[in-house]
C-alpha cells in the first residue's frame, strides 16, 4: 500500500490537527498551544506520511544556525522521528530520512538531533556520528543579593514582547558551541514547560529561564543582547537556596570556574556533517534542542 506524504503543512487546519494527535500519541508531547502563540514558523517544517488521513510517521526539521568553534555553520535539526507502533517495520522512518537528507545536503553544513536510547542504532545507518556531550556544574559562590529577578508571564504581552525581543538579538553564550536562529524552539519550551521559570532582571535587560531542584540552581538559558558576568546576574537570582548551579549550555563565557563530566545515557547526540571541535568539550543548548 503506498501512503501520501504531505509537506511544510502549518496552514493546512486538518493536517495540523493530524500532527497534534501523532506527536502526542507517539511522543506524549504537544504542539498545539505552541501553535495557537503563533511561533510555528517557516523554520520549523514536517515530512509526514499519511493513510487515509491518518499520519502514520513524521520527521520534522528546523533550520538554524550553530557556531562552532568560532565557525557559523548552516543547520538542520531532525525532530519528532517516528512512526505509529502498527505500521512500524515497513521502513517508512527509513524513506522520510532519505527525503530529507537527499533535499538539504547541499543546502546545509551538517544535520544534527538527539536520539532516544532505544533507537541509537538507527541513526549511523545514514552516515550520523555520536558525539559526547558534556555536564556542566559549580559551586555557588559566595555573593550579595542585590535584588530579585521579576517573574514574566508568557500571556502578558508586554513581557511576551520582552522574551520575543531578546531571544532574537541573543547574544551567544559560548564561543565553543551556540545556536542561533531558535527563537521557536525556545518558545515551545517555554509553553510546555517553562512557564513558571522565566525570570526578568530589569536593571540588566536580561532574560534568564531557571529553576532551583533539589538545591541546584539549574540555568537553562540567558537571553541578553550585551555581554555579561554570570556572577553579575546570579545576584538577582538568589530568592532560593541552592548549592550548586548547573548550566544547561556550554558556559565557557559566564566567567565562572566549573566541573564538567560526559554525558552518557541522556537522549545521545548524533551528527553528520561538519562539525570539529578538536577535541574541546560542550553541551548543545537544552532550549534550542530537539
Amino acid at each position: 500500500m503506498e501512503y501520501k506524504l504531505y509537506v511544510d503543512y502549518k496552514n493546512i487546519e486538518w493536517l495540523r490537527n493530524s500532527f497534534f494527535d501523532f506527536s502526542q500519541g507517539v511522543f506524549g508531547i504537544s504542539f498545539k498551544e505552541w501553535y495557537e502563540y503563533g511561533f510555528w514558523n517557516d523554520k520549523y517544517i514536517c515530512y509526514s506520511l499519511v493513510d487515509n488521513r491518518k499520519m502514520i510517521s513524521n520527521i520534522s526539521i528546523s533550520k538554524i544556525k550553530v557556531f562552532i568553534d568560532g565557525s557559523l555553520k548552516n543547520a538542520i535539526q531532525l525532530a519528532t522521528v517516528g512512526t505509529l507502533k502498527d505500521y512500524r517495520g515497513k521502513g517508512l522512518s527509513r524513506c522520510l530520512m532519505e527525503r530529507v537528507l537527499a533535499e538539504y545536503e547541499d543546502r546545509c553544513d551538517l544535520f544534527f538531533l538527539s536520539a532516544n536510547n532505544s533507537v541509537i542504532d538507527f541513526y549511523p545507518k545514514f552516515g550520523f556520528r555520536r558525539i559526547i556531550e558534556c555536564k556542566y556544574t559549580a559551586r555557588k559562590p559566595v555573593i550579595r543579593n542585590k535584588g530579585t529577578a521579576r517573574k514574566m508571564n508568557l500571556k502578558d504581552k508586554d513581557d511576551l514582547t520582552i522574551i520575543l525581543n531578546r531571544s532574537q538579538g541573543n547574544i551567544p553564550l559560548s564561543n565553543i558551541f551556540e545556536i542561533s536562529d531558535y527563537t521557536h524552539i525556545l518558545m515551545w519550551y517555554l509553553v510546555n514547560f517553562y512557564k513558571e521559570c522565566i525570570w526578568y532582571i530589569e536593571d540588566k535587560g536580561i532574560v534568564v529561564i531557571c529553576k532551583v531542584l533539589d538545591r541546584t540552581l539549574h540555568v537553562f538559558d540567558i537571553l541578553s543582547k550585551d555581554n555579561f558576568q554570570f556572577l553579575d546576574i546570579l545576584v538577582y537570582l538568589t530568592t532560593e537556596e541552592f548549592e550548586l548551579i548547573r548550566f544547561h549550555f556550554t558556559p565557557d563565557k559566564m566567567g565562572i570556574e566549573v566541573n564538567s563530566e560526559p554525558i552518557m545515557d541522556d537522549d545521545p547526540f548524533f551528527v553528520q556533517g561538519s562539525f570539529s571541535l578538536k577535541g574541546k568539550e560542550f553541551k548543545v543548548p537544552q532550549l534550542a534542542q530537539t
